[in-house]
């Protein structure tokens, strides 16, 4: 666990009623330590870093590593360099790396977790409906509880990061209650990169998960998969 989320866990720690020293107990860390985490500035913003070459196509590397982590290094860099890729072969190696740290130690269990821990949160599009008697852009903001696979489902016309948060204060109320963590689905409006590259939770997020209580977490690349398990009956219509 890196010191963003440590720090967010703390302060979510800390709104539920824990002491500094329980806090310490369940994160593993000195009391002196939380005391830091709790008196820091979330989520602060770092300043930015100059844009590297391979930022293009880190996307395309990210899904070559989905369909086959072991994929040949080389055979890799022959390819976005075919694509238009000018920079070092090391730096592409070095971003691979960490590509695949990222993905051994972020095996998330979807689809085996016990009751209450894990929901899963992503946005799907419907294209251009009729809406009030205007043609606008139909979304779904779709949340699927990890044990039960109960889906909430409520549809916006647009995917701010306001709905989104408002989105989840209707789930909650949906369901009753609130899982421990939160899965998203690749969404800017939930993550977003510091200047060294790591993604954290946007600062409205990480106080919307201190309010409720529950631990947000960025899906690798490619690992959603929420609609294809939505089943008619539970199917909420738009209000």
């Amino acid at each position: 666990m890196d010191k963003e989320q440590c720090m967010l866990e703390a302060r979510i720690l800390q709104a539920q009623g824990y002491t500094q020293l329980q806090i310490a107990e369940e994160l593993g860390v000195t009391d002196r330590t939380v005391r830091t985490y709790l008196k820091a500035r979330l989520c602060a913003r770092k300043k930015p870093v100059r844009p590297s070459k391979l930022d293009p196509f880190k996307a395309f590397l990210e899904q070559q590593l989905e369909k086959n982590p072991s994929y040949n290094g080389e055979l890799l860099y022959g390819r976005i360099v075919a694509q238009g890729y000018s920079g070092k072969k090391t730096v592409m190696k070095a971003y691979l790396a960490q590509v695949r740290r990222t993905m051994n130690n972020q095996a998330v269990l979807r689809f085996e977790t016990e009751p209450g821990r894990q929901a899963q949160v992503d946005w799907k599009e419907f294209g251009k409906q009729w809406v009030d008697g205007h043609e606008t852009k139909l979304y779904a903001f779709v949340m699927v509880l990890g044990y039960s696979r109960m889906p909430f489902i409520r549809f916006t016309t647009d995917m701010k990061q306001s709905t989104l948060l408002a989105c989840h204060t209707l789930a909650f109320a949906h369901f009753g209650g609130v899982p421990k963590e939160i899965l998203y689905d690749n969404m800017r409006t939930a993550f977003e990169p510091n200047g060294e590259g790591v993604w954290h939770p946007t600062r409205r997020l990480a106080a919307c998960a201190v309010h409720y209580g529950f631990v947000p977490q960025r899906c690798r690349v490619g690992q959603g998969g929420t609609a294809h398990r939505l089943s008619g009956p539970q199917f909420l219509g738009p209000n």
